[in-house]
């Protein structure tokens, strides 16, 4: 991941633009990137990370994770690296908002790793920042549950042979995004995996 910027009167010519910097040392995807009221940047990224050979062995084998790092300077310097998802099943597609009180929230999904094609969807996540990236909430996992196939029908007869009963078929949350109802109150919008429904939640309590 890389950073440059310009000012915004005289972004079309290349001459205006900032020397690239690096973010991170490795190939990444998915950045996004959100300016706080103080003019602070918060940048986040996928990464794939290599897995642990003492660590529990992880469902999506050499998946990325979820980074991130902030900038009171412009982009000049940046904070340490923080991997806000350590998840064993791969984290992807995230997504940042900043509200009126400077809190930072981040979405994004859990399980398949489309980059490395690898996993199975598991749940959406959320965490919130309240001291501008220093610290982070506990994560908070968005579930659905499993999708019960309807019976076939079947006409009954003597010699019929019994047909089984489908198994139910894992549904989790897919293309999550965040807004911010009157710029405080997060709401999330996301689609079913199998059953391509879609849902909304939100809270009111912070």
């Amino acid at each position: 991941t890389t950073y440059l910027s310009a000012p915004w009167d005289s972004a079309w010519s290349a001459r205006s633009w900032s020397k690239p910097r690096a973010i991170n040392g490795g190939s990444s995807y998915f950045n996004a990137l959100a300016m706080d009221n103080q003019g602070a940047l918060h940048i986040l990224w996928n990464e794939a990370i290599s897995d642990d050979p003492k660590g529990p062995k992880p469902i999506c084998s050499f998946c990325a994770d979820l980074f991130y790092r902030h900038s009171s300077d412009g982009g000049k310097s940046w904070s340490a690296p923080i991997n806000l998802s350590q998840s064993l099943e791969g984290s992807v597609k995230q997504q940042i908002k900043v509200d009126r009180q400077n809190y930072l929230h981040v979405v994004w999904e859990e399980g398949f790793d489309w980059y490395a094609s690898q996993g199975q969807p598991t749940a959406g996540v959320y965490r919130r920042s309240r001291d501008g990236g220093q610290s982070w909430d506990a994560p908070v996992r968005f579930t659905l549950p499993a999708l019960i196939p309807q019976q076939p029908i079947s006409t009954p007869t003597s010699d019929a042979t019994p047909v089984p009963t489908p198994a139910p078929i894992p549904d989790a949350p897919r293309q999550m995004t965040i807004g911010l109802y009157q710029n405080r109150a997060p709401l999330v919008v996301y689609r079913g995996n199998v059953t391509d429904k879609l849902y909304y939640q939100f809270s009111e309590d912070q």
